[in-house]
């Protein structure tokens, strides 16, 4: 998984520290950005990034979008290099 962006490793942390759980937006955005408050599309893009990253041959991503509430890794036994 390319990890690049310095935003990309806490945010898959985040996520996979607690897989099959719902993750809100304000805890996501906490998590990688402290108390600093992101522009308003930044966690979509990112997460965006994830996704296109993570996601395996069959297209499916381990990274669910749960609409109104935030997001919740799904999936496998990813582990940030």
């Amino acid at each position: 998984i390319d990890l690049r962006h310095p935003e990309a490793k806490p945010l898959l942390e985040a996520l996979i520290r607690a897989p099959n759980r719902v993750h809100s937006r304000a805890e996501l955005e906490h998590a990688v950005w402290g108390d600093e408050q992101p522009m308003s599309d930044t966690l979509r893009s990112h997460m965006h990034m994830l996704r296109r990253a993570l996601t395996d041959s069959r297209g499916i991503s381990p990274i669910e979008t749960v609409h109104g509430i935030g997001y919740r890794y799904t999936h496998g036994d990813v582990r940030p290099a």
